[in-house]
């Protein structure tokens, strides 16, 4: 679990559950960051992690790692796990952070897990809910792990908001390649935001593109067909965009990529998935 918000928790105790049946050789590894210790007291999770979900899966993985240590696994900046030909690498958060004094305004994306998974000399990241305000977290990112901007494919952090994107992560040099970026939207935050400055402009000032599993709105108000649009029309509308056909059962709103070990990347986009174009 990348960090305690409800968003990226929901689903992760099932997900534990299924693959560590007692009757199971192997189970995986299972990361998570726990709540710091308090001197003469327990770690306190009410007060750390962010409801009953996020205490679920709290439960599941400390139970499973006390019964199998070798599964347990530290999510910190510059831990590295094997994943096939390829290699798994913790880009967040630095050991300060995690470990460090948290009081009642800390924002928990400071916490978030951001990983880049690397084969054949390309890269992916993960960008999770990593923030650059507060806490220079994609700034760390860089200090730390320097190849992290010769990235093919950047899944975009905190669903695309102002507060996440740091253009020196997303630069590229004359004759790179340009990066492909994908987004996931948060309906209730309204994220991405598309108006100038904001999160969505940020990202198309680096490519010309961004891919968006959905609109920020309800489920029920994604399309049934992939859409087009540009960022400045998309800042314009300020209702809910009516669908030409209600989109079909979920799970239907994703991008889908297919990425070589040569670089070139092929993308399939799920029903209710929108292209967003600079302008």
């Amino acid at each position: 679990m990348t960090h305690p918000h409800l968003d990226h928790a929901r689903g992760v105790q099932e997900l534990v559950e299924r693959h560590t049946a007692p009757q199971l050789a192997r189970w995986p590894r299972l990361g998570l960051l726990l709540p710091p210790r308090r001197k003469g007291v327990g770690a306190d999770p009410q007060a750390v992690y962010e409801g009953r979900v996020a205490n679920g899966v709290l439960s599941s993985m400390t139970t499973r790692w006390r019964r199998r240590p070798q599964c347990h696994w530290d999510p910190i900046a510059g831990s590295t796990e094997s994943i096939g030909a390829g290699e798994l690498r913790v880009l967040s958060p630095e050991p300060t952070v995690a470990s460090g004094p948290r009081g009642p305004r800390f924002d928990w994306n400071r916490l978030a897990t951001a990983l880049t998974v690397e084969w054949a000399g390309q890269r992916v990241i993960l960008g999770s809910d990593l923030v650059e305000t507060p806490g220079k977290g994609w700034t760390h990112v860089l200090a730390r792990t320097q190849v992290a901007r010769e990235h093919l494919v950047l899944k975009v952090a905190h669903h695309g908001s102002v507060e996440a994107q740091h253009p020196p992560l997303l630069e590229r040099l004359a004759g790179e390649t340009e990066v492909v970026l994908v987004g996931t939207p948060f309906s209730s935050q309204e994220l991405p935001r598309f108006g100038r400055y904001e999160g969505a402009d940020v990202l198309l000032r680096h490519s010309s593109k961004l891919y968006l599993t959905g609109l920020p709105q309800r489920f029920e108000t994604q399309n049934r067909t992939p859409r087009q649009w540009k960022r400045s029309r998309l800042h314009k509308i300020r209702k809910p965009i009516s669908p030409d056909e209600v989109v079909a059962p979920f799970p239907s709103c994703f991008v889908h990529l297919v990425v070589s070990g040569t670089g070139k990347s092929k993308i399939n986009y799920g029903p209710g998935s929108v292209v967003v174009h600079a302008g």
